[in-house]
């Protein structure tokens, strides 16, 4: 009898943890001929279950021209993130994207060569974010809960989504600086910009990155996604291939860094621009030079003397 009770009292707990949703428990498979059949087949129907729910995950939540997130599993990161970013008072970002002149090749190329160019742009797009922080797409992840997820977790994350037609989100869970966002966006424009192979034509496009800041420009999906879309179309009335701000002061900022980084990459060609001191460091007990410290200066032909927190930062960030 216990050869026969024991073995399906430890299947009959397997099948248990089963249904409690422990997916990857592997079911014993031992005893009298017949229960190690039986154990073979919820063996095999659990194996089923759990293709059945990826396949089920990937329907849901995966766009199925680009292979990226979704619409709706971006509204659930967003409003995680946003609950996060209010909760421990960070700040994050979304950036909109919008392809301009999409519509063109559709009507040129063929709808076929449209869904290639949006295939190779999410590629790209996925280069442009730290592949590390790319949120990556397993089945089991729908199995998490909101309340689940720890804060650590979620930091620092970037996320790259498909809202439909030719337009595309990306997630900055955190950023130092709302200013940050500027940055990603640039890269994502020159991204962009080099030219699509699609059947042996080469196809030109440009893309418009709204920005919006949470949770200042909006605390829940909705007003954020709002936020961010109608700062897109800023840049597409403003002569698209461009990003701007939800807000005009941000958009003031973003303005400044861009002409003193394209400044500084003229004062790098040019002569008697930037000039190198060296500040001697003295030892105090024998009033003799020990070592120096190298400082930059930038002497602007029209503005005159750049103060160095005005460009050092953004000289490292820009390489």
């Amino acid at each position: 009898m216990k050869q026969i009770t024991a073995p399906l009292l430890r299947l009959a707990d397997s099948a248990k943890q089963v249904a409690d949703g422990e997916l990857d428990h592997a079911m014993p498979i031992e005893g009298p001929n017949e229960i190690r059949q039986l154990g073979g087949a919820f063996s095999g129907m659990i194996g089923k279950l759990k293709e059945n729910i990826e396949q089920i995950y990937e329907l849901a939540y995966v766009d199925r021209t680009t292979q990226l997130p979704n619409r709706e599993f971006f509204r659930k990161e967003l409003t995680r993130a946003i609950r996060r970013a209010v909760r421990q008072k960070v700040t994050g970002g979304l950036l909109f994207v919008d392809l301009d002149g999409f519509k063109r090749v559709n009507d040129t190329h063929g709808h076929d060569a449209g869904d290639m160019i949006l295939s190779q742009f999410s590629e790209r797009l996925a280069n442009v974010l730290r592949a590390e922080d790319l949120i990556a797409f397993k089945a089991m992840n729908a199995m998490e809960t909101e309340e689940g997820d720890s804060d650590n977790a979620n930091k620092n994350k970037q996320m790259l989504a498909r809202l439909g037609g030719d337009e595309f989100t990306v997630l900055l869970s955190e950023i130092r600086e709302p200013t940050d966002a500027a940055t990603v966006s640039q890269r994502i424009i020159e991204a962009v910009s080099e030219p699509f192979t699609i059947n042996g034509a080469q196809i030109t496009i440009g893309a418009s990155v709204g920005i919006a800041i949470f949770p200042r420009d909006g605390s829940d999906y909705q007003t954020i996604l709002k936020s961010a879309d109608m700062a897109m179309y800023q840049a597409k009335d403003e002569g698209k291939n461009t990003y701007r701000y939800f807000s005009a002061e941000l958009n003031a900022e973003a303005s400044r860094r861009m002409e003193i980084e394209q400044d500084l990459r003229v004062a790098l060609e040019e002569d008697n621009q930037l000039e190198l001191y060296y500040q001697p460091k003295i030892h105090c007990a024998t009033a003799l030079p020990k070592s120096a410290e190298a400082l930059i200066r930038w002497k602007h032909p029209e503005k005159g003397v750049i103060p160095p927190l005005d460009f050092i930062n953004i000289a490292e960030d820009c390489g």
